[in-house]
């Protein structure tokens, strides 16, 4: 089992200490008591119990001691609950030792799933209309078959949409999507885990989504070619599943490749968006926004892109109408954005590095500011605060409109321009839900 640590080192930029992030920690399922450990050494076993009216399932299993065990209760006839597994490629030699287990109750819900080898895989609808598609191979049945890929799926109200691909070795995926019963459109989630090292079975990647409320939509790929014995990390969650706040019509995107990536996305209330792309190794990217309900709730935006080695980047947002716009590629380098307690206007931050062993933090609270960092080059430092003493948040009436402006560079360069961030979450935004 995977035990995540989000890669947050104590980061010293200009005088200011970075606190760490504790991702959660996936916590598998044990088996069905009706399932016994499965039959006989060698054989399969499958179970299904249906009750009510309209519920279908079909179960393929090739190879060995494979187990499948569904429920599905059915509450219409002429919309069907539809259960579909297949945990083999018809040989012999893939598909041993799988376990699938669905639970589906209500109307009208769908559950496909595909396995290969010795994965684990958990679903369960409640309510209208939800789906879910499972694949635990690789996409070309080509590569070696994958393995010890654990799923787990819960999706309840109406309208909610799953897909997970995963591929290679010890890959993980949590999903939590709520919905009201009579929503037209739910929580759209998507996550694609790929694992080329077919020859180390300690790397894996972990992506843990969570929704709660209506047509929120998150996307996440994670991808990993090398030797190294992490994999990458990705975690987002919008709206509380407790049911203390519900986010409706919120985004997030996180795009991994490479070496021992983390990135967190935390989102409560209504209207923000985030997008990370990450290509390198040990990055780590971290939104949040309006995390902890602050009244003055609005239409965050931030988006964040990297490239390069050991760089760290974070926003964290509060308020309304907040920007923050980050890009760094090169070596060594930091980041960071804090904005808290905005009220009518909104802040604006666009930090864009390129150099070796950059740093930049920009703090802004209140209403009206505005920073801009440009730095292109070697060893360049850059420090803004504004309305802000020390670490208390102070009183937002009193903030004003400060404005700052700091661009430093040795050598030619390509900055000084909107983040390639923000182009790409400007489009993903407008992904519509199935």
């Amino acid at each position: 089992m995977k035990n995540s640590i989000l890669y947050i080192a104590v980061v010293f930029t200009a005088g200011f200490v970075h606190a760490q992030q504790t991702p959660k920690v996936v916590v598998k399922k044990q088996q069905q008591s009706q399932v016994l450990n499965d039959a006989i050494k060698g054989s399969n076993f499958s179970q299904i119990d249906q009750v009510g009216i309209g519920s279908d399932a079909e179960v393929f299993q090739q190879g060995l001691e494979n187990a499948s065990y569904i429920h599905q209760t059915g509450t219409l006839g002429f919309r069907n609950n539809f259960a579909y597994l297949l945990q083999g490629e018809g040989s012999e030699n893939r598909s041993d030792r799988n376990y699938s287990d669905f639970t589906q109750n209500g109307t009208g819900n769908t559950i496909y799933a595909l396995q290969d080898d010795d994965n684990v895989l958990w679903s369960s609808q409640l309510g209208n209309n939800n789906y879910a598609a499972f694949t635990q191979n690789f996409p070309s049945v080509d590569v070696a078959p994958t393995r010890f890929n654990y799923i787990e799926s819960s999706q309840s109200g109406s309208g909610n949409y799953y897909t997970i691909v995963q591929g290679g070795f010890n890959n993980e995926a949590v999903g939590t999507q709520i919905s009201s019963v009579d929503a037209i459109r739910g929580n759209f989630a998507s996550k694609t885990q790929y694992n080329y090292n077919t020859n180390d079975k300690r790397n894996g990647h972990t992506a843990i989504t969570t929704q709660h409320g209506g047509e929120n939509y998150i996307e996440q790929f994670q991808d990993n070619k090398t030797t190294s014995i992490k994999g990458n990390y990705g975690e987002v969650n919008q709206g509380d599943v407790n049911g203390t706040a519900v986010a409706t019509n919120v985004y997030a995107e996180q795009t991994q490749s490479g070496t021992a990536q983390e990135a967190y996305i935390d989102q409560m209330a209504s209207d923000n968006d985030a997008f990370q792309d990450q290509n390198g190794r040990r990055n780590t990217a971290v939104v949040e926004q309006n995390l902890f309900g602050a009244s003055d709730l609005g239409g965050n935006f931030a988006a964040q892109y990297q490239r390069g080695d050991d760089n760290f980047v974070e926003t964290v947002q509060a308020g309304g109408n907040n920007t923050s716009l980050q890009e760094q590629r090169g070596m060594d380098n930091h980041s960071r954005t804090v904005q808290e307690f905005g009220l009518t206007e909104g802040n604006y931050v666009q930090v864009i590095q390129k150099g070796d062993n950059l740093n930049s933090f920009v703090r802004q609270r209140a209403n009206g500011n505005n920073s801009i960092v440009d730095q292109l080059g070697d060893n360049h430092k850059s420090v803004i605060r504004q309305n802000a003493t020390g670490s208390s948040l102070g009183n937002a009436i009193l903030n004003g409109s400060n404005s700052a402006i700091v661009i430093q560079r040795n050598g030619d360069g390509d900055l000084s321009r909107q983040s390639l961030g923000k182009a790409r979450s400007d489009y993903s935004r407008f992904y519509l839900l199935p």
